[in-house]
């Protein structure tokens, strides 16, 4: 692999730069780096090439979060209260979300809701309204499985999050992330003869 000039961040680029020669025993890599003499950051980079690469974790940028922040709210809140649930609940919840534990939901709003305020107490009503939507669409839809594999017939209440979902898995069950590193949306292609009955 060639990376042509230092990536902004280290994340990136140890994130891009660490999935060659994963399995050297089988795929060997080597991964080359092309430094601009013309551009500073990198005359340093390639100046200070050892000592960066001895300490690379210890270089990752901190990242800002808005925890309470509507978005984060409507990608995570529902995958930490599926989490509290298998986790606090009883050896029934971890295996079904079915029935639905109100009382349990009550008590993790309950505790929730006080560093909310301390955080971000602009967000506390939006936390209250996507908290008590996510409880209505558990009752509702009445899951009877957490997860479940693509093609399984029953839908579950959890799918991965930028899997391709059809109409009716989507609208019951919720995109919930796997990983920090899938994060982007899938789609399914449909080949198409439609464009060539246009003009008639």
């Amino acid at each position: 692999m060639a990376v042509v000039g230092q990536p902004k961040t280290t994340s990136q680029y140890i994130q891009v730069t660490g999935r060659i020669g994963r399995r050297w025993w089988e795929r060997p890599g080597v991964v080359v780096t092309l430094y601009g003499a013309s551009k500073p950051r990198d005359r340093s980079h390639f100046e200070k090439f050892r000592s960066y690469h001895e300490r690379l974790y210890s270089q990752v940028e901190p990242t800002s979060v808005t925890p309470f922040s509507p978005p984060a709210l409507e990608r995570a809140l529902h995958a930490v209260i599926a989490c509290y649930a298998r986790q606090a609940g009883s050896g029934q919840l971890a295996h079904s979300p079915y029935p639905y534990p109100e009382e349990m939901l009550a008590f993790l709003e309950a505790i929730l809701l006080p560093r909310v305020n301390a955080i971000d107490p602009d967000e506390t009503d939006n936390f209250r309204s996507v908290f008590r939507r996510r409880a209505d669409e558990w009752k509702r839809w009445q899951r009877s499985k957490w997860e479940s594999f693509r093609h399984e017939a029953d839908i579950p209440l959890l799918r991965p999050a930028g899997e391709y979902a059809d109409a009716e898995r989507a609208r019951i069950s919720w995109a919930t992330p796997q990983s920090m590193r899938t994060v982007d949306a899938e789609c399914e292609a449909q080949i198409t003869t439609l464009y060539s009955t246009e003009g008639d």
